[in-house]
């Protein structure tokens, strides 16, 4: 294996890897170096901001785009929502095929007379937890 370090301050960093197959070790300099990230770019208004995920109360699909809630904020994002969902802390939850919400910024879960449960987020975002879905959510918080 050849392994090489170079130390410029005027160049952004990166890395390139050349394996012959995924494995442990892969998956380990993955982690290290940020695919669980802590920072997702995110775009509003011509403008890109760099949000941080635990700042995200939630991330969700709209006419087949992917957007994240802020505070009030909506911000768009160019990643798909399985992708979010391998590189999100523990903080996320899927709440159904579409959404996934901070668990830190749950208010309240609402049930209706339908039987549908829904989650609202101390920013108002509201949406409902899929039958599939239920079954995790109730075993994540507790329920």
């Amino acid at each position: 294996m050849e392994y090489k370090l170079i130390i410029d301050k005027e160049k952004e960093e990166s890395l390139i890897l050349t394996v012959n197959e995924r494995n442990e070790l892969v998956e380990k300099i993955e982690e290290l170096v940020g695919m669980k990230a802590d920072i997702i770019h995110a775009y509003k208004d011509n403008e890109i901001f760099r949000i941080s995920s635990g700042e995200a109360d939630c991330f969700f699909t709209d006419n087949n785009k992917i957007y994240a809630y802020v505070g009030k904020d909506k911000y768009s994002i160019k990643l798909r929502l399985y992708q979010l969902e391998e590189i999100l802390n523990d903080d996320f939850m899927k709440i159904n095929r579409g959404c996934l919400v901070n668990v830190k910024k749950i208010r309240k879960f609402e049930m209706s007379f339908g039987g549908t449960i829904s989650v609202v987020l101390t920013n108002g975002f509201s949406d409902y937890i899929s039958r599939r879905e239920l079954k995790n959510v109730k075993r994540r918080m507790g329920l």
